[in-house]
């Protein structure tokens, strides 16, 4: 009888497992990037730009002169604030102040501070656009 019973969750085991297994594209995304680019591929990364962008444009009006940090972004600095994001969620970092994250006396997160500089980070979250906002019912 104990055989029986071991034998039957050893194949409800084995049916949850395979179960869990990836579909579809995701049976081809064998690494990290690979799994990344199914949720942001080229052509969202590239939407994101484009209206973040905008954004910075907008808020470069309100300076008088241009601060290091003001510069628009492109595809290679969205794919790394959406991965900085990640990495601070993953980390349990998210209610963490940016300046203890970027801090350089050996207490911040390397990873953070080599992707980009705390204030850019700054502009990007406070800029990060999925949309044309000119487009946007009100």
């Amino acid at each position: 009888m104990c055989g029986r019973r071991s034998q039957k969750l050893s194949e409800e085991h084995e049916c949850a497992i395979l179960s869990k297994r990836p579909k579809g594209n995701g049976c081809q995304a064998h690494t990290p990037l690979k799994s990344f680019e199914l949720f942001f591929d080229d052509a969202v990364i590239t939407e994101i730009v484009t209206w973040t962008n905008q954004k910075i444009e907008n808020v470069k009006t309100s300076y008088t002169s241009k601060p290091g940090f003001l510069y628009n972004t492109n595809v290679t600095e969205i794919r790394a604030l959406i991965g900085i994001l990640l990495f601070l969620g993953a980390t349990k970092s998210s209610k963490e102040s940016t300046a203890s994250i970027w801090a350089k006396d050996g207490t911040g997160k390397p990873i953070c501070i080599a992707a980009m500089s705390e204030k850019h980070f700054l502009l990007l979250v406070y800029c990060l656009r999925f949309d044309d906002s000119t487009t946007r019912a009100q």
